[in-house]
């Protein structure tokens, strides 16, 4: 606390020697073990991408529960799972990995990273065939082989980093062999997610060239374009950076914080996506619905669907001019030469009587 009187206030000196000389009244080892902060600050990074990290799960796990709670979908209590297996592996990284982690803790981190990894993918997939695989069928059914490639990869890097815990007692192989395995791991996931993205991206641009999209929806499908890339580009950009020099960031703390803003990006993204889903259908009844009534509806389908329309009235009015002609050929023949009644035989009772009395 010296350095406080000697910096140069533009103050009085009495006022400059009041702070320290009250800090010093009180006895410091009390301050250190009430307060939360400690007598300086000191700079940390990992602390800081931390914080961050949590802000965004804390964030994610929010709209998760919400929009969970709303629509019942799957893919949010989904993005629940991924937030937990992925919180677990982030705290055994910093606080157990380095400190004597035990074999259940150990086990546990390799199941949670390839959960995650495997769940996230499948996610993907999914959001992709729901849209694009009655466009894309070969797209999807490649997309599904690589997803499959993937997940096996994962779990053969798990069962290799059981064997290593059971056989060694120690987390991962030696000569930063397991660093690497992470790293391409994580690399091909990232590329993975960039080509159902890609696939995912083609496919909105698709539908928003077409009429399905009423007066608005290019804003969120704008949107949900710039989730895809920003997704893609933060998660590759940390793991190319993990490769080059693994020393820069020994926590992974950056590859923590780039799957915490995916996730992010991709819960919005989910949302973004309903509503562009429900708004299309919402479109694509109307336009129906406005092609029966003539051809102004526009387009090959309002034209086929008003000369049906058109060709079913002519029939029917057709139909009704033949029953009138017939009609008025039994009132004329007393309805004997077909063979039905006539229209005065058929005639109720209390119309009869009503003729009769007026005399016709």
């Amino acid at each position: 606390m010296s350095l406080f009187r000697d910096l140069p206030w533009p103050l009085p000196e009495w006022i400059a020697r009041a702070g320290p000389t009250r800090v010093r009244s009180t006895s410091l080892d009390n301050h250190d073990r009430r307060s939360i902060t400690g007598g300086g600050f000191v700079w940390s990074s990992s602390t800081f991408i931390l914080a961050l990290v949590l802000v965004l799960y804390a964030s994610t796990t929010w709209n998760a529960v919400r929009l969970f709670w709303r629509r019942r979908s799957r893919f949010y209590a989904a993005m629940l799972v991924l937030i937990v297996v992925q919180l677990y592996d982030m705290t055994f990284t910093l606080f157990w990995l380095y400190t004597g982690a035990t074999t259940v803790q150990m086990v546990l981190d390799y199941l949670a990273c390839a959960t995650f990894t495997i769940l996230f993918s499948v996610l993907n997939l999914l959001r992709f065939r729901q849209i694009g695989e009655a466009t894309w069928p070969r797209t999807t059914i490649f997309l599904g082989m690589c997803t499959a490639l993937f997940a096996i990869y994962w779990v053969t890097h798990m069962i290799i980093g059981w064997y290593s815990i059971a056989s060694t007692g120690c987390y991962g192989l030696p000569g930063g062999v397991t660093n690497d395995m992470f790293a391409i791991g994580y690399l091909s996931d990232a590329a993975l997610n960039g080509a159902l993205s890609t696939a995912f991206l083609v496919q909105l641009r698709a539908m928003s060239r077409g009429n399905v999209f009423r007066a608005g929806m290019q804003r969120y499908v704008t949107k949900a374009q710039f989730l895809l890339v920003f997704e893609s580009v933060s998660l590759a950009a940390v793991l190319a950076l993990q490769l080059i020099d693994p020393a820069v960031d020994p926590l992974w703390m950056t590859a923590y914080l780039a799957q915490g803003i995916r996730m992010a990006a991709y819960c919005t993204l989910l949302d973004l996506l309903t509503r562009i889903m429900a708004r299309r259908r919402k479109a694509s009844r109307i336009t129906q619905s406005t092609s029966l009534s003539g051809p102004e509806a526009g387009g090959a389908g309002g034209s086929a669907n008003a000369c049906v329309l058109a060709a079913a009235q002519t029939r029917l009015a057709s139909e009704r001019a033949a029953s009138g002609a017939a009609t008025s050929r039994r009132a004329a023949s007393g309805g004997k030469a077909s063979g039905a009644p006539s229209t005065i035989e058929t005639m109720p009772p209390s119309l009869q009587r009503s003729a009769d009395m007026s005399g016709t």
